[in-house]
């Protein structure tokens, strides 16, 4: 159904952004559909298969940065358990941190 059929009370501004809120909204929703079934495609291609419980773990996940995970773990994952399972924890690096450089300490003349 067109939000252009749908009765909304309100000024004509209200409208409107109600209109653009559902649009943004039916967007995302096709954003992180789009991305759980390239995952299942993906793993599908790679020859891996998803289990009934594996699938709806995908399919019921609307986290943007999970999504995003699996979808890179899908690309060299050896199993569907190894793309699903949790992040593996990062471990604190020696010295400055990434992207910092330490800056000489002024020269005397």
């Amino acid at each position: 159904m067109s939000l252009d059929k749908i009765r909304i009370s309100g000024s004509p501004d209200a409208r409107e952004r109600f209109k653009l809120l559902m649009e943004e909204s039916g967007r995302r929703r096709g954003l992180i559909e789009g991305t759980q079934r390239a995952i299942l495609v993906l793993l599908e291609g790679r020859g891996l298969f998803a289990s009934t419980e594996q699938r709806a773990q995908i399919r019921g996940c609307s986290s943007w940065a999970r999504l995003d995970r699996w979808l890179l773990r899908a690309a060299t994952a050896t199993s569907v358990t190894e793309v699903l399972g949790p992040a593996p924890r990062r471990r604190a690096s020696k010295g400055a941190p990434a992207g910092r450089r330490k800056t000489p300490a002024p020269r005397a003349a």
